[in-house]
């Protein structure tokens, strides 16, 4: 993040030697990119890339139907990329949750409250799962429209393959 925020791209006259300064100087999305960067790096070789690309997909989900939520999207991208924290790690969800330092209502939506985040993974839960009935029941409680659901869902796994390099054609619809 310092290399990024003192690269020749941002041509930031000074030295940038805080990562507080450097996330003001790069911003969130490029923050978002690293992270997932990281994670795809750190834990793809532990995991199956099917999983990283489930974790991706999302992530991504989560943001792009975030503003239909009224919710922040950097928010909801970050649900995503946590919701199967708990598959990557190995380690109960509960025992994760104590000691994650994200806010309560970002807990809360991980261990399946029904509010509007906690909604949000339940729906791309069902959509995985093929669970129509379910798909349907919290898009009517969202007050999401059908074709917002299909393009977020479709986008989200094209920018997933894009990510983990996947050949978009082999990528799972469901």
């Amino acid at each position: 993040m310092l290399r990024l925020a003192n690269s020749a791209l941002v041509a930031h006259p000074g030295v940038v030697a805080t990562i507080h300064e450097a996330l003001l100087m790069v911003g969130e999305d490029a923050l978002r990119r690293m992270v997932t960067v990281a994670m795809t790096g750190a834990v793809g070789s532990q995991r199956s890339p099917a999983l990283l690309a489930m974790v991706l997909t999302r992530a991504r989900f989560c943001e792009l139907i975030a503003p239909f939520l009224g919710e922040d999207p950097a928010h909801l991208y970050l649900l995503g990329m946590l919701s199967l924290l708990d598959v990557l790690l190995q380690t109960p969800l509960h025992r994760i949750l104590e000691t994650l330092p994200i806010s309560q209502s970002m807990k809360m939506a991980l261990a399946g409250d029904q509010c509007p985040a906690g909604l949000a993974l339940e729906l791309i839960r069902s959509l995985e799962s093929c669970d129509w009935t379910r798909c349907e029941g919290v898009q009517q409680r969202l007050n999401l429209a059908d074709g917002a659901i299909a393009s977020a869902y479709t986008q989200s796994l094209h920018w997933a393959a894009a990510m983990t390099g996947a050949n978009e054609a082999t990528t799972p619809l469901t």
